[in-house]
């Protein structure tokens, strides 16, 4: 049954993507307009100073696929400024655990099962994954990363770059909010789009709690999403 997850968060688990990277773009300063959007959008979600000082987050969530004929629950927790997490997911028939730290990452099949060290391929989509992560590039946006910069493109979405290449980009509702998330696909074949069609409030912060990726017609509503200032120290097996 396993066999048969698409889920955005763990499907590069089973497929083994390989990451390619995206084209380069050249880009000099923000344009002003961009930049404009930007500051509209982090006073939506709540303003810089509360997304800055996130360093770890744990959500709980229920994920309804075609797949699958009943939901499953799915829990993340993880660092928000480098590549380490834990992604938990079961129903009454299946049980998965995956662990990353950004060089190693393993894989536990079962309830009783054994760690089994991840391939080097599912290790580079997880990482692609959490690099397009729409948590940690709030994050980065909110703390001023030198490395990023913003444009608008001919769609009228806001572009953001990190080091020239292309991270995410967004289409904003009536409230500012960046309801439509667009992210570099692995295999360097397109773009991914990702619809938040719910939000929520709590800590000072304005969040997505239903995504649905538009990929595998699925739908994520979280159930608990606890930030923290502290960062998290996820115990990987030996």
């Amino acid at each position: 049954m396993f066999n048969k997850i698409t889920i955005f968060t763990l499907f590069i688990l089973l497929t083994g993507f390989s990451t390619i990277s995206a084209q380069k773009n050249v880009s000099t300063k923000s344009d002003a307009k961009a930049q404009a959007k930007v500051e509209q959008m982090m006073k939506a979600l709540g303003g810089r100073k509360n997304w800055s000082e996130i360093e770890s987050l744990y959500i709980r969530a229920i994920h309804k696929e075609e797949a699958f004929k009943k939901p499953y629950q799915n829990e993340i927790l993880r660092n928000l400024d480098s590549p380490q997490f834990k992604i938990i997911q079961q129903d009454d028939k299946f049980f998965r655990i995956a662990y990353v730290n950004g060089k190693k990452g393993w894989i536990i099949r079962s309830r009783n099962g054994k760690a089994t060290k991840m391939s080097e391929k599912s290790l580079a989509g997880f990482l692609h994954w959490n690099k397009h992560l729409v948590y940690g590039i709030f994050r980065k946006i909110a703390k001023r990363s030198p490395d990023l910069n913003f444009k608008i493109d001919e769609k009228e979405r806001l572009v953001v770059y990190e080091n020239g290449e292309k991270l995410a980009a967004f289409e904003f509702n009536e409230k500012n909010l960046p309801y439509k998330f667009y992210t570099p696909k692995a295999d360097g074949s397109g773009e991914s789009l990702n619809i938040f069609t719910s939000w929520s409030e709590g800590n000072g912060l304005v969040y997505p709690t239903t995504s649905e990726p538009q990929e595998n017609k699925a739908i994520y509503v979280a159930l608990e999403w606890k930030p923290s200032k502290k960062k998290v120290y996820v115990k990987f097996p030996d």
